[in-house]
């Protein structure tokens, strides 16, 4: 540009820049103080005030110019300002949706998806893989979590007392199941509502049985020996009333089976006991024999053996002196037989 005195003057104008002559400063050419944003768009919206409408874009792209950013307002209620607060930190819109540090109140959680990586509420499901997301429902009932539903949450005060448990009572209903004594263990009990009992542990499951006076046996046939008296049973295993002669198993596992007996003996004849596994409604099966002739009258067997519930044990004895002859009591091992368990499998 060139002035009254004919001097030629320069002055780069820049983007949007406009230019006023000052003939009082020797005709100086100048730009005034920078544009403000709201100029600037009064400008572009030909006169228009703030608010702009939404569909103007309010910033654009600082290396490509056609990349421009507006805010959509078309989803708030109608006559509805909101707010946008920033927080004290750079914000990538992308991967935060609040402040790490920011605590959602239950009513600003109603529904759609929260990204437990990133994201947000309704942040695109598709984005994320299954474990990174609790959907909200609707009004804010239910939680979905990998997949899965949970449609109802168990207060915390349901336990009142440490090693309280929570225990089913039917479909889709629990309820609290007090803690048991010490030494106590947890068995299934239909009779109960949760369907669980507490009971005294089974440390010793077992019977040692005898026959407080000599049996008689007939020659040359098996004798199902019989016990009228109990060392001890813990499991109701034995009977003084009805088949005194089993031990049947009221609790299933691995069992040992103990044998003492004392008998008459003859150089010509031969004595012989065996102890007779019976499966319940089964036939007898010999799991364990002992033969011998003339040179001893007594002697232990024992044996490990898996029963089940009704299961029962018996022991025979056998001699062929020709005429009757007795297993005899004596002392605390003869005629004595007992189970003891050993394992639950």
């Amino acid at each position: 540009m060139t002035d009254t005195n004919r001097n030629q003057r320069h002055h780069t104008v820049g983007d949007a820049e406009r230019l006023s002559y000052h003939p009082e400063d020797d005709g100086e050419w100048s730009s005034p103080s920078p544009r403000t944003v709201q100029q600037a768009l009064d400008d572009i919206a030909s006169g228009a005030t703030w608010p702009v409408s939404d569909a103007v874009p309010i910033v654009k792209g600082s290396s490509d110019p056609t990349k421009q950013v507006r805010i959509e307002a078309g989803g708030l209620t109608t006559a509805t300002t909101r707010a946008i607060s920033m927080p004290d930190h750079d914000v990538d819109l992308g991967n935060d949706f609040a402040d790490a540090g920011h605590d959602h109140n239950a009513s600003e959680v109603t529904a759609g998806h929260l990204a437990l990586a990133r994201g947000g509420l309704n942040a695109d499901a598709s984005a994320f893989t299954a474990s990174e997301l609790l959907r909200i429902n609707s009004g804010g009932t239910a939680i979905e979590s990998a997949g899965k539903t949970l449609t109802d949450l168990v207060a915390t005060s349901i336990a009142t007392a440490k090693g309280d448990l929570l225990a089913a009572t039917g479909s889709d209903a629990v309820s609290r199941l007090a803690v048991g004594g010490d030494g106590r263990v947890l068995t299934a009990d239909s009779g109960q509502s949760t369907g669980l009992a507490w009971a005294a542990a089974r440390a010793n499951v077992g019977a040692r049985v005898y026959n407080s006076a000599d049996i008689s046996c007939s020659s040359g046939v098996w004798t199902t020996l019989t016990f009228d008296s109990e060392k001890w049973d813990t499991d109701n295993i034995h009977s003084t009333i009805s088949n005194t002669g089993r031990l049947t198993c009221n609790s299933a596992g691995l069992y040992v089976v103990t044998l003492g007996l004392l008998t008459e003996f003859g150089a010509a004849w031969s004595v012989a006991s065996r102890i007779r596994y019976t499966p319940s409604g089964g036939s007898a099966v010999t799991i364990a024999a002992h033969f011998k002739k003339s040179d001893t009258h007594y002697w232990d067997m024992a044996t490990v053996y898996r029963l089940a519930i009704g299961d029962y044990l018996t022991v025979e004895f056998y001699q062929n002196s020709g005429v009757s002859r007795a297993a005899r009591r004596g002392g605390d091992y003869s005629v004595e037989f007992g189970i003891h368990l050993l394992a639950t499998l």
